[in-house]
């Protein structure tokens, strides 16, 4: 933990989306003080035709989804989204305004850690 998945264009470039995951870890890591044994990061193409952007098909998508264990304040929650917002700009050349950021916080109970136990029961 933390989980973060990417929805991006599946036109971006393989340089692009390697350089999305890498600073989307890198962005975890920073802000959230994770360990790096702990990120995992997944990257899901988006085919053209498969995204609708305020009525419009063919504009890029680039979405964060990121799961964390509750208890983060709201300080830290909006580095964070400025953060990644900032990489994946960087990476793929959108603008700011058109990249979103979502972050779920799970209850410790209801997060399973290595050996099959919660992050409650594991003292997170």
């Amino acid at each position: 933990m933390p989980y973060v998945t990417i929805a991006a264009s599946s036109a971006f470039t393989a340089e692009q989306k390697k350089s999305l995951m890498q600073g989307a870890s890198d962005t975890v890591e920073h802000v959230v003080k994770a360990s790096l044994a702990n990120i995992r990061v997944l990257l899901q193409d988006v085919p053209d035709g498969y995204y609708l952007n305020a009525g419009k098909f063919g504009t890029p998508v680039l979405m964060y989804r990121v799961e964390l264990i509750e208890g983060r304040g709201d300080d830290l929650k909006n580095e964070l989204i400025a953060g990644l917002s900032k990489s994946g700009a960087h990476a793929t050349g959108m603008s700011e305004d058109e990249i979103r950021v979502l972050i779920l916080d799970y209850p410790k109970a209801d997060m399973g850690m290595a050996g099959g136990i919660s992050a409650l029961k594991a003292g997170r």
